[in-house]
């Protein structure tokens, strides 16, 4: 590099912790923490940007990806029917089935005092979003039983056997979404059976 500007420093291949990046204060009051990192990265792969260039860049209109625009889709919930794969005990209503390849979503009520069948969902992993109701999922061969509560997430991972049990008086209501694009239910015979 030639020469600096007034009151710059060359840092080239530098770490600059806190302290350093303080001491650039002098520099000018329109440099922030967010220039001077930027800088750091900058020289460390010897390419030289001042910080007007980089405030440019910053401030640019960010373009959208050119791939075709959709429309969002809604699915009300008077209009979920039981459907798609079930198992007894519960009901499960797709509300998003087929609308892209990698995800689907569906409500999924059981009754009180209810349980499903053991199932797991194939290669599709599972989130759960507990919306009513307190319910209880059921996992590793039936001895660890986790509890869901309104608000709760919970996590199946794909070929995961489990159960859902509602020991309660009232419905439980939870929203499913899973990472296929139609869901998978695979009823077994008991723990282990798969």
């Amino acid at each position: 590099m030639d020469e600096l500007g007034e009151g710059s420093r060359d840092v080239r291949n530098t770490y600059l912790s806190g302290e350093l990046r303080a001491s650039f204060g002098h520099i000018g009051s329109s440099m922030s923490d967010l220039d001077i990192i930027f800088v750091t990265v900058v020289c460390t792969h010897t390419s030289i940007l001042t910080a007007s260039t980089f405030n440019q860049s910053r401030s640019s209109t960010p373009t959208m990806p050119s791939h075709e625009q959709k429309p969002v889709q809604v699915a009300e919930a008077s209009s979920l029917k039981a459907s798609g794969g079930q198992t007894g005990g519960m009901i499960r209503q797709n509300a998003f089935v087929d609308v892209a390849d990698n995800i689907c979503g569906l409500r999924m009520i059981a009754k009180p005092h209810s349980s499903s069948d053991v199932h797991h969902h194939g290669d599709q992993n599972t989130i759960i979003f507990a919306h009513s109701g307190v319910g209880i999922v059921v996992s590793e061969g039936g001895n660890k039983r986790v509890t869901l509560h309104p608000g709760d997430f919970a996590f199946i991972p794909a070929y995961a056997e489990h159960q859902e049990v509602n020991e309660s008086d009232e419905d439980i209501v939870w929203s499913i979404v899973r990472s296929g694009g139609s869901p998978c239910t695979v009823n077994i015979d008991g723990w282990g059976k798969s």
